[in-house]
């Protein structure tokens, strides 16, 4: 069942941002009811400020996620100030009888599709269902990647755990910033660390298609975020970060989502065994990569 969160006000209304270039790409499974009751509260948050593509791609026993209930507040109740061109907006749901997450798989299943719709689109955002930053913090980012940046976090080195989001409110111009100080501090890093690989990630789509898009060969919670990243700096690829936090709804974590899952350590011997190759062996291991699945 959709739980609709509270809808933002006329004024958040009227300053959308045109990302019309960018995909947002979101691997959503209902482990629990948090992350059910989470996930309409990031998709309302970015689409009540973004002219923007976006996938959910949700996999599990049965679908749980309604889409349409969301998209029909923005493009039925409020069509003005919205984009004259066609965005895509979908749900994918792909069935899975097992317990696992095969985060990777569904990213690229949406990647895929959104270019196969739109050919034209630049920027791949993949996102996670639980994080948010600032819409200060995506314009800058998103502006940075249409420059010629090919991996943007639109975040620093700092992600803020935001225990009780059930309480805050979405509405009003300065979004999450009233967050962050009352957020709790979940991890900090310094300057020069790859600290918080996940979350979100801003990608030009020519860097995407070069670095093989995701590995699909991890599954469950794991280092898969970390290898994106390895595998892209071994290519040659730098990586830019905006400053600002990066917010993280809190949630239970279910079997899939937690270090102790029976995947997690192969996932970790498989992003050493990447870091330890030389860039003409990451390019071999490319072209391989993702045919098992």
């Amino acid at each position: 069942m959709l739980l609709r969160p509270q809808f933002p006000s006329a004024s958040v209304l009227n300053t959308i941002i045109d990302m019309g270039q960018a995909v947002v790409v979101i691997p959503f499974r209902a482990e629990n009811q948090s992350r059910t009751e989470i996930i309409p509260r990031v998709v309302t948050f970015i689409l009540s400020r973004f002219d923007v593509n976006m996938v959910v791609v949700e996999t599990g026993p049965t679908k749980v996620f309604n889409l349409d209930a969301i998209r029909s507040m923005f493009f039925t109740e409020y069509p003005k100030g919205r984009t004259a061109h066609k965005l895509y907006i979908e749900h994918q749901f792909i069935p899975a009888t097992d317990r696992n997450f095969r985060k990777n798989t569904l990213i690229n299943t949406g990647v895929h599709e959104a270019l196969r719709r739109i050919p034209e689109i630049r920027v791949c955002v993949p996102h996670d269902a639980d994080c948010l930053v600032t819409k200060e913090q995506y314009i800058e980012a998103y502006n940075l990647s249409l420059s010629g940046a090919p991996f943007t976090f639109p975040f620093g080195h700092r992600t803020v755990a935001v225990d009780d989001w059930k309480e805050r409110t979405f509405n009003g111009v300065a979004d999450l910033r009233a967050w962050v100080p009352s957020g709790r501090l979940d991890v900090q890093g310094v300057e020069g660390e790859s600290l918080a690989p996940s979350g979100v990630l801003f990608i030009r789509h020519d860097a995407y298609q070069d670095i093989g898009y995701e590995n699909e060969n991890f599954v469950n919670y794991t280092h898969e975020d970390v290898e994106r990243i390895t595998r892209a700096k071994i290519l040659g690829y730098e990586f830019r970060r905006v400053p600002g936090s990066l917010s993280h709804l809190t949630h239970e974590r279910g079997s899939a989502s937690h270090w102790s899952n029976p995947h997690y350590e192969a996932g970790v011997a498989l992003a050493r065994r990447i870091a330890g190759m030389t860039c003409n062996e990451v390019r071999a291991y490319i072209q391989t990569m993702n045919d098992s699945r």
